[in-house]
């Protein structure tokens, strides 16, 4: 990403493109790096804070989905 402010069109290109569902498991870095490009237009007034909410929500989503649970990889935790 270059150091200067994309205009409407090309944030949303790039909007389209961080909220893309992703095939296998999403690494943390990919996960930054599209949460980047949300962040980026709420700071540059290119989407508004409902839009960033809306965006945020989809692109954990994403994520969670894509990283299998601690359940379901370890089995139920036990207490004692």
């Amino acid at each position: 990403m270059s150091n200067t402010i994309p205009s409407r069109e090309e944030y949303n290109e790039m909007l389209k493109d961080a909220l893309k569902p992703v095939c296998g498991k999403m690494s943390r870095d990919e996960y930054d790096n599209r949460y980047s490009v949300i962040e980026l237009g709420l700071l540059e007034n290119l989407i508004t804070p409902q839009q960033f909410v809306t965006s945020f929500n989809k692109l954990l989503d994403m994520y969670q989905a894509s990283r299998p649970s601690f359940e379901d990889h370890f089995g139920t935790r036990e207490f004692i």
